[in-house]
C-alpha cells in the first residue's frame, strides 16, 4: 500500500487519478452512441475536471505546482485493465459497469486511506474525497437503474 507523509504527497496521487478518471469519462462518452448516456459520462468527466481544479489550487495554496509533465507521469502508473475495453463503440450497459467499478474502487481506496491515516489533516482530506466518490457512484447507479430498471449494479 502507498504511504502518505504529506499533504502534497497525497494531493499529487489524487490529482493524477482524478485526470486519469477525466479521460476515462471522457472516452467512455466518446464509445457509446446513446446521447442521454454521453451526456452522463461528460458531465461526470467536467465533475472530475472541476475536482481537478480545486487540487490544482488546494497545491498553490501550500506553494507548489504541478507540471504537466509531472501528472503524466504519474497518471501512467495508474493501472486499470479495463482501459484496454474501451473500444470505439461499447454497449451502453458495459460503459456504465465500466465506470461504476472506477468510482467504486476509488471510493474503498480513499477510504481505506482515510482509516489508515496517521495525521487528523490527512484523514479529512481522505474523508472528503471518499464522499465525493460515493457522490459519483451514487450518481452513476441511479443513471443506470434508470436505463436498465431490470438489472442490478
Amino acid at each position: 500500500m502507498i504511504e502518505f507523509h504529506t499533504v502534497e504527497d497525497i494531493l499529487k496521487f489524487v490529482l493524477a487519478r482524478v485526470i486519469f478518471s477525466e479521460k476515462i469519462y471522457r472516452r467512455l462518452a466518446d464509445s457509446v452512441e446513446n446521447t442521454a448516456a454521453q451526456a452522463i459520462f461528460l458531465a461526470l468527466a467536467q465533475a472530475e475536471e472541476r475536482q481537478r481544479k480545486k487540487i490544482e489550487m488546494e497545491l498553490y495554496k501550500i506553494g507548489l505546482t504541478v507540471s504537466e509533465p509531472d501528472v503524466s507521469e504519474l497518471t501512467e502508473k495508474e493501472e486499470w485493465p479495463e482501459w484496454k475495453f474501451l473500444a470505439k463503440r461499447m454497449l451502453i450497459q458495459d460503459a456504465f459497469e465500466l465506470a461504476i467499478q472506477r468510482q467504486r474502487e476509488s471510493f474503498h481506496l480513499f477510504a481505506e486511506w482515510m482509516g489508515k491515516a496517521d495525521k487528523p489533516e490527512i484523514a479529512d482530506i481522505f474523508f472528503q474525497l471518499s464522499q465525493e466518490e460515493m457522490r459519483h457512484l451514487l450518481q452513476l447507479e441511479k443513471e443506470y437503474k434508470s436505463i436498465f430498471p431490470e438489472r442490478t449494479v
